[in-house]
């Protein structure tokens, strides 16, 4: 079952009051698939739930069922609150917390999408619990909220309804935010005037002294970069020091953040960024420093292009996928055959001092647990490797000491990752903890172990992972933290070249190691 992810976008406390206080909760979501994908034009079976006390276990005090239908954008809208007991949730007695479950099906077999703490709570029902009330000669009443008069007109009968309201402004379309001690009024705007937050403060227009800019274009999408226009509108008056773009996966992305700088000054520019991976989306923002702070345009989004994946089969029937990367096509993921193309079988070497003393091929599975053989394939020793009789299907070879450099030097050069190192750009994403998040935060084997710092991206489709190896007295090492492959290439009489990622380092390396040793295999052929 593919799990379903939601992303809350707007929540929105509304309400009338008349004889009693009906309440609703205006909830927007977000409902993709497991790839990402937005589910749209679907109706899709909801369930929300209001807990109190923890974002886990809490107790539920509320749970409504919906069956809305996304639109184009994969979104959802709900009013929560139409069924008995919502009214009388104490929300002063918080923390309380939001649940979304989803049926993508329209029914009610759910997939926990998330939960969330609600910070705030509506406006009226807090008010609905307040402790000081005062009634003036007029007959209204005055709520008092941290500090704050809300006037209650009407004595709450169909015939004179409760009317809520705060003290009015001097003009129509006057605001007011709270500056830590008090409430300060927003003069009314000009007419199509964008309200910027500067400095802690409402402002409509730009804030003074930082510079106007937005983003023309986004263009040339590609699994692994994209290129921005952007124009520069004004410097607010203040020279700009610095121009360019930030992107993350996530919202609102800063300098913090990935970044590409380009030169100073006013006008059009067009920057390229680079390191994405297909499929996921990014999003982008314009930025100008001047000595008043750094200006961001409105952020754009996009996706990634999903890599596209062919498909190959060996002697044995093991199914594979296989990517194209510059001027060759690779297997996406580890060879697992247990026999040659003859279909001479591979002996399966478990005694570590029959394994140390072999002089001819045989293959292993990590621990001699064959969970890990679907998870990272079967690790060769290097006889078997070049065994006449062949392991890679018809047609494909296992990468010799120079393919290996054809493709370390593709992607060390390729404009599209500009020159980051190559152990991030070839490594699967799949690791613990993934800063990249949805499929690629995983606990599950294939993966990674955590890492603070380090990560993979895969931005090639190349899928590299962690599965360990037999050294060459038979015992086995380095499962989640380092990924092993041969070449078929000798260094000398008992040495053969390999390559080597780890955990702690974005590289990917060359060494010549024992032949005896039991690493991975990757085929190859050039590209169709």
């Amino acid at each position: 079952m593919k799990r379903i992810f939601t992303i809350l976008s707007l929540v929105l406390f509304t309400f009338n009051i008349y004889a009693q206080v009906p309440h609703l909760l205006s909830y927007q979501a977000i409902v993709r698939d497991a790839d990402n994908n937005l589910i749209t034009n679907l109706a899709v079976g909801m369930q929300i739930s209001i807990l109190y006390g923890n974002d886990e276990t809490g107790t539920v005090v509320y749970s409504e069922v919906f069956t809305p239908t996304t639109n184009d954008n994969g979104m959802v809208s709900v009013e929560i609150g139409g069924e008995a007991g919502f009214t009388s949730i104490d929300w002063s007695d918080g923390p309380y917390f939001i649940k979304t479950e989803i049926d993508p099906g329209g029914n009610t077999n759910y997939t926990i999408t998330g939960v969330s703490q609600l910070l705030t709570v509506p406006y009226a029902l807090h008010a609905k619990t307040a402790e000081t009330i005062t009634t003036p000669i007029d007959g209204s009443e005055t709520i008092i909220i941290s500090g704050t008069d809300v006037i209650v007109n009407g004595i709450g009968t169909a015939d004179s309804p409760y009317e809520i309201g705060v003290t009015p402004g001097a003009e129509i379309g006057e605001m007011r935010y709270w500056d830590g001690s008090n409430w300060v009024a927003v003069a009314p705007g000009e007419s199509g005037t964008r309200l910027t937050f500067c400095n802690g403060v409402p402002t409509w227009g730009p804030c003074p002294g930082l510079a106007t800019l937005n983003i023309t274009y986004v263009s040339e999408v590609t699994q692994a970069s994209a290129k921005i226009g952007v124009h520069i509108i004004s410097d607010g008056g203040n020279e700009i020091a610095e121009r360019g773009v930030v992107y993350d996966i996530y919202p609102n992305p800063t300098t913090d953040d990935s970044k590409v700088s380009f030169g100073n000054g006013l006008g059009f520019f067009e920057a390229e960024i680079s390191g994405l991976t297909g499929g996921l989306m990014y999003y982008v923002r314009a930025y100008a420093i001047t000595d008043e702070g750094i200006a961001y345009s409105d952020p754009e989004a996009f996706v990634a292009v999903e890599l596209e994946f062919g498909s190959v089969i060996d002697s044995q029937g093991n199914e594979y996928k296989t990517v194209v990367i510059g001027n060759q096509e690779w297997f996406a993921e580890n060879l697992r055959t247990a026999q040659y193309n003859n279909s001479d079988p591979i002996p399966n070497i478990t005694g570590n001092s029959e394994w140390s003393a072999l002089e001819s091929g045989a293959y292993a599975v990590y621990n001699h647990d064959n969970i890990y053989m679907s998870a990272y394939g079967v690790m060769y020793n290097w006889y078997a490797v070049v065994d006449s009789r062949g392991i890679c299907p018809a047609g494909w070879d296992v990468a010799t000491d120079a393919q290996w450099t054809t493709l370390f030097d593709y992607v060390a050069n390729s404009a599209e990752f500009a020159g980051a190192t190559v152990g991030k750009a070839l490594k699967s994403c799949r690791q613990i903890n993934s800063p990249l998040g949805i499929e690629c935060a995983v606990t599950d084997h294939p993966r990674w172990n955590s890492h603070t710092n380090v990560f993979g991206t895969d931005n090639y489709g190349f899928g590299g992972l962690p599965g360990g190896n037999r050294s060459a007295d038979g015992a086995f090492y380095s499962l989640g933290s380092d990924a092993f492959w041969w070449s078929s290439t000798e260094s000398d009489e008992t040495t053969a070249w390999r390559r080597v990622m780890h955990l702690s380092q974005d590289v990917l390396n060359r060494s010549a190691v024992n032949k005896k040793q039991g690493f991975y295999v990757r085929c190859v052929r050039p590209a169709p």
